[in-house]
């Protein structure tokens, strides 16, 4: 759920890698609990206007976890929000498209 289904088709290694990284350095399971129950239960987006600092909002337009339409409500709703949009990768685009990603955030953080 996490990759878009081209990136699986073309990067099984990566995922392979990935996989493995994360069995080494486990999370502990109430760690994933808590995060879930959040996703669940917390919402704060009537307070996102509240935000008043530069922010870049990274989202891959394929993610099935997280739907997209959130981080264009993120972008409506803190004003200043850069929006980069991450064309058919999926939750974790950091890896799907490591180099653009890197490259936005290197590109942000400088002009701030």
């Amino acid at each position: 759920m996490v990759y878009s289904q081209a990136f699986i088709n073309a990067h099984s290694e990566l995922i392979h890698e990935d996989i493995e990284k994360r069995i080494e350095i486990v999370t502990p399971p109430h760690c994933y609990l808590s995060q879930l129950q959040a996703c669940l239960a917390h919402d704060t987006s009537n307070e996102l206007g509240e935000i008043n600092v530069p922010t870049l909002v990274i989202h891959g337009d394929s993610d099935v976890l997280v739907p997209y339409r959130n981080e264009e409500t993120f972008a409506k709703n803190i004003q200043g929000t850069e929006l980069f949009t991450v064309p058919g990768a999926g939750h974790i685009f950091f890896t799907e498209a490591t180099n653009s990603v890197n490259n936005k955030v290197i590109q942000f953080l400088s002009n701030k």
